[in-house]
């Protein structure tokens, strides 16, 4: 069924295929944004789906994934591919993506680029979030750049509209694509309540530019200072081994206070958050800084890493601490010196900041854009 357009102009039962490189069963920041926009997306009335890759990048083995699945409610269609997680090219055609109003690609990926090239046999819309582009990590600069400015700067041609995720986003992709609008992601609040506790919770992949050796030793900093709480480290490795940080901890004397639980679902991780009062990451680099945000939503005071995400937010936010924990010294007597000054009210004020990227916001302004483009229009 195609999309209707009532006599008031209002598209109603949009078709609607998000496309991102991992999904579920893979756990991450982007593969949860997708699966909850694509959710609220169903519940606003449209029919929805995700087209993906059809292996996890991180898997011990190359086992294939199903090919169809319904995921949450949401049908997922995997397909194969050529190359790695870092360049590839899907196995994909034309005749996979009829039926579509809209296709809305996540990151500028190989996936990008070939809907790109299939611009000219599709009838439906292409619309891009950029979720830091692949520019948030440092590996391989040099050739990123070189793609960014000469492939992406002739692929970016063919979307229609773009969503830039953050101010640096924007300043990134805003000088070649000009239909380009700054939507931050909206995230779902960690716990139910506003948590107090004195422990502190990591929330993450274990993956290098994430930067947990820099965490473990800032911490072991805040404990010779006297501050106590347990550190939580919760994720699934990505590049970093759990034994390597296991080993890192206990020759930091500090592995009695620091539990790394792998991955948590929801509930589980919502039960954890309780016992905290503060997010802690060394992170180098971040797409947008979901995790932070999610508990932030639960209360939990930010003591993060100054990458160019957590700033910008927590510029605006105006609490927490954001320092170099290259620097742990530094950056263990800074948080040291500013703990004493969470009070409940902080943790109110973090809950209301994170309540600006709230869904049913975003899930409006989306659709809007979408309706837009339907519509006839260039850009919303």
């Amino acid at each position: 069924m195609r999309a209707h357009i009532s006599p008031k102009g209002v598209i109603q039962g949009m078709r609607i295929l998000h496309v991102v490189r991992q999904f579920a069963p893979s756990v991450g920041g982007l593969e949860a944004y997708v699966a909850s926009l694509a959710q609220h997306q169903q519940q606003a009335g449209h029919q929805v789906a995700v087209l993906t890759l059809n292996r996890l990048f991180m898997a011990r083995t190359e086992e294939k994934l199903s090919a169809h699945e319904t995921v949450d409610g949401i049908p997922v269609r995997r397909i194969g591919f050529t190359g790695t997680r870092r360049l590839f090219v899907p196995h994909i055609s034309p005749s996979m993506l009829k039926g579509y109003d809209i296709i809305h690609v996540h990151n500028t990926d190989g996936f990008f680029d070939t809907l790109a090239l299939l611009r000219p046999f599709l009838k439906a819309k292409l619309v891009a979030t950029t979720h830091g582009g692949f520019f948030h990590t440092p590996d391989f600069g040099l050739f990123k750049r070189i793609w960014f400015n000469c492939i992406t700067r002739l692929t970016i041609r063919a979307y229609a509209h773009m969503f830039a995720i953050s101010g640096n986003d924007f300043a990134t992709f805003h000088q070649m694509m000009p239909r380009l609008s700054l939507q931050p992601n909206a995230v779902t609040p960690m716990a139910p309540t506003l948590c107090s506790g004195e422990d502190f919770l990591y929330v993450g992949r274990l993956a290098p530019h994430k930067n947990l050796p820099g965490l473990l030793q800032t911490y072991a900093e805040l404990r010779k200072r006297g501050i106590n709480g347990t550190l939580h480290i919760v994720g699934s490795p990505w590049g970093v081994a759990v034994e390597d940080l296991q080993s890192l901890a206990k020759s930091l004397r500090i592995a009695s206070h620091v539990r790394l639980h792998g991955h948590l679902d929801g509930a589980a991780l919502a039960k954890r958050a309780t016992t905290c009062g503060f997010f802690v990451s060394a992170s180098r680099f971040e797409g947008f800084g979901m995790s932070m945000l999610e508990a932030m939503g639960a209360g939990l005071v930010p003591l993060v890493h100054a990458n160019a995400s957590f700033a910008e937010l927590l510029d605006t936010a105006n609490l927490g601490v954001c320092t170099d924990m290259e620097s742990p010294v530094a950056a263990a007597e800074r948080i040291a010196a500013y703990l004493p000054t969470v009070t409940g009210f902080t943790r109110q004020q973090a809950q209301a900041f994170a309540a600006r990227y709230n869904w049913p916001a975003l899930t409006a302004a989306t659709l809007a854009v979408y309706q837009s483009l339907l519509n006839g229009k260039t850009s919303a």
